[in-house]
């Protein structure tokens, strides 16, 4: 996982939530990498891991804080659909950061 490039970490994300592969040691190796790498993802890769985590309603603390910092940081890359439902997703997870909220304004 390590070699994963941004993209490929959130399609993955994506699909093993499509699967519902819930549990794991793939789901947690895609967690902690994409932490790792968040700051890399475009808006939509942004979006996908996020759906990806609500899908799964997984609310890893860590990935949750690396997806907010960096939609906050990108916001302005984010088009409605991605915005809709990177908002839907931190909401379906129950993950408030007021910082996120403020900055779509």
């Amino acid at each position: 996982m390590p070699d994963y490039e941004p993209h490929s970490l959130a399609s993955t994300a994506w699909a093993i939530a499509t699967l519902k592969f819930e549990d794991g040691p793939l789901w947690a190796a895609i967690s902690h990498q994409a932490s790792l790498k968040m700051q890399e993802f475009d808006a939509r890769g942004i979006s996908n891991t996020a759906w990806a985590c609500a899908a799964l309603r997984y609310s890893d603390r860590p990935l949750l804080e690396a997806l907010s910092g960096s939609a906050v940081a990108k916001i302005r890359q984010f088009d409605e659909q991605a915005l809709s439902t990177t908002f839907w997703s931190v909401a379906k997870v129950a993950y408030h950061d007021q910082q996120l909220i403020d900055a779509s304004f």
